[in-house]
């Protein structure tokens, strides 16, 4: 960290007095001049140099100093030590984070430099670029987002999605080049199993599952090193992937290996995940219904369904699966979300939302804390609410909801607020049962049971239209204007 900072130093000066007491105090020590500045980043990378002796502390430091080029290549001092520290680190094997910050400048940042800096600039490149498989792996594959940025382009007019494109493409076409390349491969699949990086990884997978000549043989490597992982830094991206390509090739693996992740406890937790590679068939549905049954799938691990992936699942199967969610331990809030985006996704398709999944929704709506403590969550539950009772739809079913949710805060009054979301859509939805659970049997004379006693915070009633309130309230003027007195907003901004 404290290398780091130093580093990372910048902006020496300050308008700003630091004086203060009786005697004067300050930062410290900071550079007069720009020469004072070169020999600050000298003075560091030198530093960094010196504590590389050791093998584990190099790996740690060379993204460190990698990520500080732009400061250290602008001046002489600090170039000449950059140079030496390349020299060292490239001794040690190829230096990959060296080169992604130097072609992240060239993307981004040369422009404007002076021409013989940017020459420097591209020999440097070409110096540390990869030349060997397992480098290129490790620059292409497990770069993550930055990828983009690796890519050769003399068009500036290329977009950053084509870029990424291109990077997609090299990363599965180093997996076609590997797949048979033991010595390539192996040393990495500690770091492709482990690490938390993007799409590359999957298609680097893929490209295994194409190319590879024994394929059952290469999976079991995978998962014998998979096994050795820490179970807290597993990642199954590399085998997902792996999986999407090989039921191309060859669906009898594939399928052994969709059972055996069923029985097997190291692959039980991405059951779903491979089974969703591979596709929801009558096998597949099966597999999933005995892991929920069995309990050897936490409710997360459905929660990727919750985007534009729930149009692969299979319609009619659809409100069944929402249902046994909702039965694991946090299920209904996942459960939720992906109804939500089922509906939403249907919608936009231009189809017909069927009963049997509107009344899913109700259900397990019914059985859910709708309280506020997550934006997304409290974002999917007031869509689905609105969904499930548009246009007066199941007025039974939706009283019993909002007196659900009224006794969920019965206990603890000022916790009200938190409902805000649901209550509103409530409220959209058939403002005469809102208001008739909410303000008439509610205890309406003490607004601040519902939490909107403050201009900060509007009412849900604020969203039923004037003629419908007005309505509603000449049906039983005498009591129900009081009420209304008590909880509108006098200057509502809405």
């Amino acid at each position: 960290m404290a290398l780091r900072a130093l580093l990372h130093g910048g902006h020496f000066s300050s308008t700003t007095n630091f004086d203060f007491g009786a005697r004067s105090r300050d930062f410290g020590w900071s550079p007069e001049t720009y020469g004072d500045q070169w020999n600050w980043y000298a003075d560091a990378v030198r530093l960094a140099h010196e504590l590389c002796s050791d093998d584990l502390i190099r790996a740690e430091i060379g993204p460190v100093v990698a990520d500080a080029s732009s400061n250290l290549l602008t001046n002489e001092p600090s170039r000449e030590q950059y140079d030496t520290f390349i020299d060292m680190m490239l001794d040690h094997g190829p230096w990959i984070d060296g080169w992604r910050n130097i072609r992240h400048m060239q993307r981004y940042w040369v422009e404007g430099w002076p021409p013989e800096l940017r020459e420097y600039v591209t020999e440097l490149e070409l110096r540390l670029r990869p030349t060997d498989r397992a480098s290129e792996i490790q620059a292409w594959v497990l770069s993550g987002h930055r990828a983009a940025d690796l890519v050769d382009t003399t068009d500036d007019s290329e977009s950053p999605t084509d870029r990424y494109q291109r990077a997609q493409d090299k990363a599965r076409e180093l997996g076609v080049a590997s797949a048979d390349d033991g010595e390539a491969l192996y040393p990495l699949l500690p770091d492709l199993l482990s690490i938390e990086q993007g799409y590359e990884v999957a298609l680097f997978g893929r490209g295994l599952a194409q190319a590879s000549s024994s394929r059952e043989q290469l999976w079991q490597t995978m998962v014998s090193e998979f096994e050795q992982i820490d179970r807290t830094k597993r990642n199954a991206t590399l085998l997902g992937g792996f999986i999407a390509e090989a039921k191309d090739h060859d669906r009898a693996l594939v399928e052994r290996i969709l059972d055996q992740s069923l029985v097997n406890e190291l692959l039980q937790p991405h059951l779903f995940f491979f089974q969703m590679q591979a596709g929801f068939d009558e096998a597949g549905l099966g597999r999933i219904w005995t892991a929920i049954e069995q309990k050897v799938l936490e409710s997360w691990r459905f929660g990727s369904l919750a985007s534009g992936a729930v149009r692969e699942f299979p319609e009619a199967e659809l409100p069944k699966l929402l249902k046994l969610i909702a039965s694991l331990e946090d299920g209904e809030v996942v459960a939720i979300q992906i109804f939500h985006m089922a509906v939403y996704c249907a919608k936009t398709d231009g189809e017909t939302v069927s009963n049997e999944l509107i009344q899913a929704g109700r259900d397990i709506l019914s059985a859910c804390d709708l309280s506020d403590r997550n934006a997304m969550n409290d974002h999917a539950a007031q869509e689905a609410i609105g969904y499930c009772y548009a246009e007066g739809q199941a007025d039974d079913q939706l009283h019993a909801l909002a007196e659900h949710i009224k006794a969920q805060f019965a206990s603890e009054p000022y916790r009200a607020w938190q409902y805000q979301s649901a209550m509103t859509a409530i409220f959209k939805a058939n403002p005469a049962i809102a208001l008739d659970v909410f303000v008439v049997a509610g205890e309406a004379d003490r607004k601040q049971i519902y939490g909107f006693d403050t201009s900060v915070r509007g009412s849900p009633i604020e969203v039923v239209p004037s003629d419908k309130l007005w309505n509603w309230a000449d049906n039983d003027a005498e009591t129900r204007y009081p009420l209304l007195g008590c909880i509108l907003q006098p200057f509502p901004e809405k």
